[in-house]
């Protein structure tokens, strides 16, 4: 699986293509980057994971079902807050349904982690040395704490040198994540 960092412009959004097939959490910018058709998978719906859906040619849309409804209207997603309101209403999959993924709320209701063979993409729920902010519109810290708790306890059962790739920051391993994670401890 070939699986490719790009770190889209303005927001330092960590999109990923995977085998030219997907494209996860399409930052602005991401257009210049991918031209073929692709699926969209995304770990949650705020504005900059979400931004370069519009310069992408795209099939799907796969994303949870607790941020259907931030996908689709500006204000929640916070596109309106940039002065960039964006939506989309169509072609929006539940990714529970293709994907193995484990919902952990915190940074957003349907904010997920998505397991993708030697990978794990985690959003903005986990970064190498922190986590994802919960004081944005949807966001709790009580949730995020029961979240990253299911999540250490999954990320036993993985093999330790498996890549890590957050939303923002640098990638890391399970290993390191573990070692290096206050939020982890």
């Amino acid at each position: 699986m070939n699986v490719q960092k790009i770190v889209t412009e303005q927001y330092g959004t960590n999109s990923y293509l995977i085998d030219d097939k997907y494209v996860v959490d399409p930052g602005l910018g991401i257009g210049k980057y991918v031209k073929s058709k692709v699926d969209i998978i995304l770990t949650h719906a705020h504005f900059d994971h979400i931004l370069g859906i519009k310069e992408l040619n795209y099939d799907k849309i796969y994303l949870h079902p607790k941020d259907f409804e931030m996908i689709k209207e500006s204000n929640k997603n916070l596109s309106n807050m940039i002065g960039e309101p964006f939506e989309i209403k169509e072609n929006i999959f539940d990714i529970s349904e293709s994907f193995d993924v484990l919902n952990t709320p915190g940074h957003t209701d349907g904010s997920v982690i998505i397991f993708f063979k030697n990978h794990i993409f985690t959003g903005d729920t986990l970064f190498a040395d922190t986590i994802g902010r919960t004081d944005l519109p949807g966001g709790s810290l009580e949730k995020m704490e029961n979240s990253l708790k299911r999540l250490k306890n999954k990320l036993k059962d993985y093999n330790p040198d498996v890549i890590i790739h957050p939303g923002h920051m640098n990638e890391t391993t399970i290993e390191r994540i573990l070692e290096e994670n206050p939020y982890l401890f």
